[in-house]
């Protein structure tokens, strides 16, 4: 019986040299259509080969789309090129914060369900957060949207907040992901963002009646009314994960704090300018200044802003009228001087609320613009006999 004999290496035979030398000479994107080609049918010599090509002519990986080549050796989870090329493009183990490409390939990597290849490139640095390959989202939120279970419970698995994915799933109107996330990894349906916003409240923002069952059903609880008066201020706002945007940020604070059922387009439009100060993220008038709702002794509630002493602007009237009408107000009484009741007073009528403590005189500058908004009647024809 012959003994075993190690076997031999495919770069010594001649089939690797002439591959080699074959693809050496070719343009730069040609040797770059030759390796994804290699990449994508898996044979290691072979891909060992055309990255060696390559390497013939160093100065071709200028020419090169790297960040691409990577991606698809993340896609097909060829884990040997993966660390081969992380190390010919200086992307060395142990890099606290991975650069875009290392993370486009692990979120590449992550929804292929190539976990042990995203493994080597968190140890490069790769992570859960946000990456700029064309979109914003993060691989967490990118397995939610194309519900990818095996890559949700990976994830979970290298530290994702699993209550934060339902939170997502919800958001994404993923049925699949939020059954998988709550039944199978026992997310936590009660859930608070830092800015106060839960999972149920996310399946009211997004008209989802369906998630909005099941989430009851699986014991969320329904938000209560506020007993105190709430200011939209910052205090709201601290530790806050949310980008910076009306969508992802105001809107759930909005519905936290001020129990509205939705958001109305008109208070939508009216707060859209909320902007960010020196001392922090506010909800604010278009001219800076806090509006607040609260409740007088007798449980009317009324709706103000702070620094009455400055100026009232129209701004100020088209906030305060839509946040109302979202609370659910058929009616409103208006206070102030009369400046300030003409605007709120116009603001009403055009969002369909009676103001029955004000009419505006008929020549009043508000009297006249609600005049000029109406459509004109068409003439009417002499009646038949």
């Amino acid at each position: 019986m012959a003994a075993n004999t190690p076997k031999k290496d495919m770069k010594d035979t001649l089939r690797y040299k002439h591959m080699v030398a074959r693809l050496q000479n070719l343009l730069p994107h040609q040797k770059e259509a030759a390796l994804l080609q290699e990449i994508s049918k898996g044979l290691q010599w072979r891909i060992d080969a055309a990255i060696e090509a390559v390497e013939k002519k160093p100065d071709d990986w200028q020419l090169i789309d790297t960040a691409g080549v990577l991606k698809q050796a993340a896609m097909f989870g060829r884990l040997a090129t993966v660390e081969k090329l992380c190390d010919l493009f200086g992307y060395p183990a142990g890099t606290p914060v991975a650069p875009q490409p290392i993370d486009v390939a692990f979120q590449t990597a992550v929804l292929h369900g190539r976990f042990r290849t995203a493994d080597a490139l968190a140890l490069r640095g790769a992570g859960m957060h946000p990456v700029s390959n064309g979109s914003p989202l993060p691989p967490l939120l990118q397995a939610v949207l194309q519900e990818q279970t095996r890559s949700i419970d990976y994830l979970v698995k290298k530290g994702a907040d699993k209550n934060f994915l339902a939170y997502l799933a919800v958001g994404a109107n993923s049925m699949k992901s939020l059954t998988h996330l709550v039944e199978k990894r026992g997310a936590d349906v009660n859930y608070s963002t830092p800015s106060g916003d839960t999972p149920l409240d996310m399946a009211l923002r997004v008209n989802n009646p369906v998630l909005k069952q099941y989430l009851l059903d699986h014991g969320a609880k329904q938000p209560q009314l506020l007993e105190k008066p709430v200011a939209l201020s910052s205090e709201a706002l601290k530790g806050t994960t949310f980008d910076v945007n009306f969508e992802t940020a105001y809107l759930p604070i909005i519905l936290k704090a001020w129990q509205v059922p939705v958001i109305s387009k008109e208070l939508k439009d009216a707060l859209g300018a909320v902007a960010k100060t020196d001392t922090g993220l506010d909800f604010t008038l278009k001219n800076g200044r806090k509006m607040e709702w609260a409740e007088n002794s007798n449980g009317t509630e009324f709706i103000g802003r702070g620094n009455r002493s400055s100026e009232f602007d129209t701004s100020d009237a088209r906030a305060m009228v839509a946040a109302g009408k979202s609370r659910g107000w058929k009616e409103i009484n208006v206070h102030g001087d009369d400046t300030q009741r003409q605007k709120l007073w116009l603001e009403a009528k055009r969002q369909g609320l009676s103001v029955p403590n004000y009419t505006p005189e008929a020549g009043s500058e508000a009297a006249k613009i609600w005049a000029a908004e109406q459509p004109a009647k068409k003439p009417q024809g002499p009646r038949p006999n």
